[in-house]
């Protein structure tokens, strides 16, 4: 990896995406005009303003509410609620100097630049490597402006992007959900927007993982607007916890549970996000220290435990996990040159045997597919309670069930 540094000049004004996000949204909800006398086409018409973010988006709603903007100018509340999806723990390079929000960090990927930096939890807290004190929510606590939230992740954001520290201190102790926070892991997902990639190991070692949140997030949403509308009270938070030994160092491999599988390698590797001091006045928004210098790994990350097959234990399990086919990973390593490294945000898919004696042949310990599901009545059935159960919990949604039912019964499982 090659680092290019130069000194540059005239930097933008960075940050006014923030300003521009809570003034835009404050007009369509209250408005009837603008400055300049344009009629706002929603006037008289909003009941409550929603953010459904992805990835890099959610990640900016973090630091919107860090910076106190859910509050507009007349000192109303912005935004009612937030969905956020894989946004892990982190801000990013948003508000600084020279900014660059496009930048994230992977393994190989715009490591020295502003992301993983503390506060990483909702909940104010005193942070001893920084000697701060400080969390996401505690301006907009002070204020009494906080949305409520949904902050769903994969399991890679546990892997790639440190998604613990959204609910352990920084000693690595469990913390509780704020009263107007929602926490969710959806188990063994990969990093992913909405649609499955091409079934490939690409840079990675094995095939990507498949599966992605479109059926859940769907059922959060209603589970979000009734919350906000009808003051229903929304799903339980479900994430491993240390607690209950769900939530695990990534080594050693036997503490993890991961599977000693046939041709797979697994070796712990969690992407990397040093501390770094980028100058005395980088609390002001200004890096005067490039490249950075790293201060070490201080915080610990931790990751979901895994049952036999190699699938998360904890959080919202799909069917596709319940009644599985294959084990299901968020993480992922890298073939070729680099091989070990972390495959960013794939994670992997590793079929089961078809049949006891190709599973005993490769002496894989999972159980085939033929043994677990030795008629295809016997499949339809675990998939349709695996998705009942989520349905019931408000998980999925009818249409989804239906879906999943659908496909079950369209498969040549135990045929």
């Amino acid at each position: 990896m090659y680092e290019f540094t130069y000194l540059a000049t005239d930097p933008l004004v960075a940050g006014l995406g923030f300003a521009a996000v809570r003034d835009l949204t404050a007009f369509l909800h209250h408005a009837h005009t603008d400055d300049a006398g344009t009629p706002n086409p929603l006037a008289r018409d909003v009941r409550h303003v929603y953010s459904f973010s992805v990835s890099q988006s959610a990640r900016f709603m973090h630091d919107f509410l860090r910076l106190g903007f859910n509050a507009d100018e007349q000192g109303r509340r912005v935004f009612d609620a937030n969905l956020n999806w894989i946004g892990g723990a982190s801000g990013g390079f948003f508000n600084y100097r020279f900014a660059q929000p496009a930048r994230t960090h992977r393994q190989h990927i715009a490591r020295w630049y502003p992301e993983r930096q503390f506060p990483f939890a909702n909940q104010a807290l005193f942070d001893p490597v920084t000697g701060q004190t400080d969390g996401v929510l505690r301006v907009c606590s002070k204020t009494e402006m906080c949305p409520k939230i949904f902050d769903v992740n994969s399991e890679n954001e546990y892997w790639a992007k440190a998604g613990s520290l959204l609910h352990t201190d920084t000693l690595g102790n469990d913390l509780p959900s704020p009263h107007n926070v929602r926490l969710y892991l959806l188990s063994s997902l990969p990093h992913g927007a909405g649609s499955p990639p091409a079934p490939t190991p690409g840079i990675c070692q094995q095939l990507r993982n498949p599966l992605v949140a479109n059926r859940p997030l769907r059922a959060l949403l209603v589970a979000l607007d009734e919350w906000v509308c009808y003051y229903v009270h929304p799903p339980r938070t479900q994430l491993p916890r240390r607690s209950d030994g769900t939530l695990v160092h990534s080594l050693p491999q036997e503490d993890v549970g991961f599977p000693n599988i046939p041709n797979v390698t697994y070796n712990g590797r969690l992407h990397e996000g040093d501390l770094f001091d980028f100058g005395p006045s980088f609390d002001h928004g200004i890096l005067t220290v490039l490249p950075p210098i790293a201060l070490g790994s201080p915080y610990p990350v931790f990751g979901p435990k895994t049952d036999s097959d190699g699938n998360d234990i904890a959080g919202v399990r799909l069917p596709d996990v319940a009644v599985p086919l294959a084990t299901y990973t968020g993480w992922g390593l890298r073939a070729g040159p680099a091989a070990g490294d972390g495959c960013d945000l794939f994670g992997q898919k590793i079929d089961f045997p078809k049949t006891k004696a190709d599973r005993e042949a490769a002496g894989d310990p999972r159980l085939s597919i033929e043994e677990r599901y030795p008629t295809h009545e016997k499949y339809v059935r675990k998939v349709t309670h695996a998705a009942r159960q989520l349905q019931h919990r408000r998980f999925l949604l009818e249409e989804d069930v239906q879906r999943y039912v659908a496909e079950a019964e369209a498969s040549v499982v135990g045929r």
